[in-house]
């Protein structure tokens, strides 16, 4: 395979593996008998599927050769792609082969920093922040801009290795970027361009939880942590931060027709919104974060009354809009005796002020 395929990027130490590109193929490898990272891969590529994540290279197989090792296969991104080869000599070993020398695609990181404006004007961040973000919860390392592939001509972007291990929690935890272990520099100016997204992935985890109870401590470590940071970035960026078009589209619960809570209902993952419905703007939505798990006035989730309450604002169902919004208000009865958390609250949940037309 050394004399025949040509190698993505030359190995920093005889413990790496070498990536092989092999016509419509791609081989990482070899993994010895004894490693732990092909199952890595198996195991949170079972939860990525299941939790539909986008922007990610899924492994396509996993082979053994003659001596028992084992290979990862995946799709070859650069298979249509013109490429330069360069001939390679590790100072570590006696091999020898050719590696791609330029016209292959380019990791996320170089990508950025030859155009940050175009990036974040034309790529929707979410989907691969939430990938991520459910790799940190698998407890995947290595996690960075530099593992993922971006086609720009395809307009795709690809996280391409997750087979390395992290806790969850680690000291990481106390960066904005926490899901990274190797967060890009403070120029690319990620968090800022990005920061937006946590509050709708923290929702959406809270209710994916509950059918992982076996991921649940990891799940509510995260929620914390995007919580956190989603308060950071609103209050250092959120009334000057424009919110590309893309980036409104977002994951929501969604409750069926009836009332709040009712039992038996449905959630869904939220759609763009359709022509004819209640259009707001701004940072409507982004209610405080460290309500989250508080409980309204008549006893009901906080969490269960905001989706009612942007459920009803969409369908223009005032007269329930109101009653919830009412019912929201309440919560500094239960929570806020002295007013000290009111301003907090009505800064961020903006509903009158915000919903732009019926």
């Amino acid at each position: 395979m050394i004399q025949n395929c040509t190698v993505g990027q030359g190995r920093g130490s005889p413990n790496k593996q070498f990536v092989f590109l092999c016509g419509n193929y791609t081989y990482k490898g070899p993994y010895p008998s004894n490693s732990e990272k092909p199952e890595n891969i198996q195991n949170r590529t079972k939860y990525l599927k299941e939790w539909n994540a986008t922007d990610i290279l899924f492994p396509i197989d996993i082979v053994k050769d003659h001596r028992g090792s084992r290979w990862i296969v995946y799709d070859n991104l650069m298979k249509d792609l013109k490429l330069e080869e360069v001939l390679h000599r590790e100072s570590f070993s006696n091999y020898e082969y050719y590696k791609i020398g330029s016209g292959g695609l380019p990791d996320l990181l170089e990508f950025v920093k030859r155009d940050k404006k175009y990036f974040f004007e034309n790529y929707d961040t979410f989907g691969l922040i939430l990938s991520y973000v459910y790799l940190y919860i698998l407890g995947s390392g290595d996690a960075g801009l530099y593992n993922v592939l971006i086609d720009d001509h395809k307009h795709k972007m690809y996280i391409i290795d997750y087979d390395e291990s992290r806790s969850v929690g680690n000291k990481n935890s106390q960066e904005c970027m926490f899901y990274f272990t190797r967060a890009p520099s403070k120029d690319i100016q990620w968090f800022e361009n990005t920061g937006y997204h946590y509050y709708n992935i923290a929702n959406h985890l809270d209710q994916l939880k509950q059918h992982y109870p076996e991921l649940n401590e990891n799940f509510d470590k995260t929620i914390q942590l995007l919580d956190y940071w989603y308060n950071d970035w609103y209050r250092r960026f959120g009334s000057t931060f424009s919110i590309p078009s893309f980036g409104k589209q977002e994951i929501e619960d969604v409750t069926t027709e009836g009332e709040v809570g009712a039992e038996g209902e449905v959630r869904t993952e939220g759609e763009v919104r359709a022509e004819g419905e209640v259009r707001t703007e701004g940072n409507y939505g982004h209610m405080y974060a460290a309500h989250r798990n508080a409980k309204i006035y008549s006893g009901y989730d906080f969490g269960v009354a905001k989706s009612a309450l942007q459920k009803y604002i969409r369908r223009g169902i005032v007269d329930k809009a109101l009653m919830v919004a009412t019912e929201m208000y309440r919560i500094l009865e239960v929570l806020d005796r002295d007013g000290s958390k009111a301003n907090a609250l009505f800064t961020n949940l903006r509903t009158c002020r915000n919903t732009a037309r019926f």
